[in-house]
């Protein structure tokens, strides 16, 4: 089982963020996601003191920054292209230059020229299925209109968005039939409001239904690191994808 959990730098320093890359390898080196969803913080950590930590892992992704970040008030979405994003985009090129990574997450529904993103993130560019808050993103013919824009992309099957959209997780096996030769990772999570662990939700193991194949990596967004359960989480999540 290639299963692995994101990794969040926000509010941390350099042994806390070691020690929480630790704990994940623990339990697999299969898989892991560093998670740069907000803008606001990312030129300001030392990532070049974790690429030795993180390069021990098979299959690396990095999410693409989602809200500024600059009002914890609000979340301010961003738009792809943005002029001010440049700076953080050359970071992430620069981690994507030391370090083996595999895809580069986008949401599609913040990128306004398709175009620009094919040419930006080239071959490691890749988009997720969106949840049922967003406008676009959420179907099968949106994800069409994007796969179309950029005919290379990948698709990143985030089944925790598909269960917002429909709870009985029957447009899953669709979904992965449209878009399987695109895959490369799974988004997997409990829902619990919005991203959350298994152990909090047992309840919500049917969102696992949506993981037709087991042989792509299956990246948790919903894991608190805080619990230290790191191994309890996988031995769950495994175990309920054994006895599908």
């Amino acid at each position: 089982m290639k299963l692995g959990f994101n990794l969040s730098i926000f509010n941390k320093n350099v042994d806390e963020v070691k020690q929480e890359i630790a704990e994940y390898f623990s339990v697999s080196d299969s898989a892991i996601e560093l998670s740069l969803t907000k803008a606001s913080g990312i030129n300001d950590f030392p990532f070049r003191d974790i690429y030795q930590e993180l390069a021990k892992f098979k299959y690396i992704s990095i999410h693409l920054p989602v809200i500024s970040g600059k009002d914890q008030t609000k979340k301010e979405f961003l738009q792809y292209p943005n002029n001010d994003l440049e700076p953080i985009l050359n970071t992430i090129k620069e981690i994507t230059n030391n370090i083996p990574v595999n895809t580069l997450v986008v949401h599609p529904d913040q990128v306004t020229d398709f175009n620009w993103a094919k040419n930006k993130f080239g071959g490691l560019l890749g988009f997720e299925n969106m949840d049922n808050n967003k406008s676009f993103g959420k179907s099968i013919k949106d994800m069409e209109y994007v796969f179309e824009k950029c005919p290379n992309a990948k698709w990143i099957f985030d089944i925790n968005h598909l269960y917002t959209n429909d709870n009985s997780m029957h447009s899953a096996e669709a979904f992965f039939n449209k878009f399987k030769t695109r895959l490369t990772h799974y988004h997997i999570s409990a829902f619990g409001g919005f991203h959350s662990s298994f152990i909090k939700n047992p309840h919500e193991l049917v969102i696992l239904k949506g993981v037709m194949d087991t042989k792509y990596p299956l990246i948790h967004e919903g894991y608190d690191y805080e619990e230290h359960r790191v191994k309890e989480e996988y031995d769950l999540i495994v175990s309920a994808l054994n006895e599908k």
